[in-house]
Parts: structure tokens; C-alpha cells; sequence
């Protein structure tokens, strides 16, 4: 692996989650997990419906170790360019919760635009509304309605 690894344009859309379980690891119902170095960048998630989810909805991190498989943080990366746009959640085991954790200074989440995400009617207007955790190393996450719904 030499950290020259690009993940790009990648479209989730017109999707039906019915039920999402818990298996040990809170790792989401949409995630983007990377193990190693890799820009990961342009990813959409578009028109999905989550009816039931007993687990976090959104987790975008950097992580050690995935079901035993050993990662190598040590290359650069990072995660930009995610839209979630017209999101729909039905249920959400312990209220809404999800999850963007930077690794570094070098390995950041950046640019993440939330555009119409729904918990039942209510449309998510800020971070505490869809329960977000985010640490130090994300920045440029923007929350509201769809530019054309405005």
C-alpha cells in the first residue's frame, strides 16, 4: 500500500434499508471506514429510506482494525466531498446518532453536506437534531434542505 490510493464518485441512490442490526461493532448503517491511506472523495448518498436501525446511521472514520483485519494509518488520506441528500430514517433505536471522527491533522473529513435528512416529518436542522458526534479533525459539515426545495 503506498498511500497513493483514490476512491472517487461513488452514488448510493433510490435505496430501501428495511431493517439494519447491531452486530458488536456501532459502525452505521452508511459508512465510510478507512484502513489504510486513501483520498476518499465525491461520495452521494441519494433518495434512501432506513425504516428501522438499532445502530448509528452515518459513521465516517479512520479506524486501526475492522473485524480483525489490520489497518495502517501511517499513509496520508482523507474523507471530502460526501452529500446525503433526501435521507429518510423511520426508526432509530435510542434516538437519532452518527458519527464523523477525523484521524489527524493530516487525515481529515472535510466538506460533508446533509441536505434534507429526515427523522419521521422532522427535517434535520442541525448536528444535535441527527444526534452527530464529529472531533477535531472534521470541518465544512453543512446542514439543511435541498437547494431546490428552498
Amino acid at each position: 500500500m503506498n498511500g497513493d490510493i483514490e476512491i472517487k464518485n461513488i452514488l448510493y441512490r433510490d435505496c430501501d434499508v428495511i431493517y439494519h442490526a447491531r452486530h458488536g461493532a456501532d459502525l452505521g448503517v452508511f459508512g465510510i471506514l478507512s484502513l489504510h491511506g486513501a483520498e476518499i472523495e465525491n461520495v452521494r448518498y441519494e433518495d434512501i429510506r432506513v425504516e428501522h436501525c438499532e445502530n448509528k446511521l452515518f459513521c465516517f472514520r479512520f479506524m486501526e482494525e475492522i473485524f480483525s483485519i489490520p489497518g495502517d494509518q501511517t499513509f496520508p488520506g482523507g474523507i471530502s466531498g460526501v452529500t446525503i441528500r433526501d435521507v429518510s430514517v423511520g426508526y432509530q433505536a435510542g434516538g437519532p446518532r452518527s458519527e464523523f471522527s477525523g484521524w489527524s491533522a493530516d487525515k481529515q473529513i472535510r466538506g460533508v453536506s446533509i441536505e434534507g435528512l429526515r427523522y419521521g416529518r422532522k427535517i434535520v436542522q442541525n448536528a444535535q437534531d441527527m444526534g452527530l458526534q464529529c472531533n477535531e479533525w472534521v470541518s465544512g459539515v453543512r446542514l439543511g434542505m435541498p437547494s431546490d426545495a428552498q
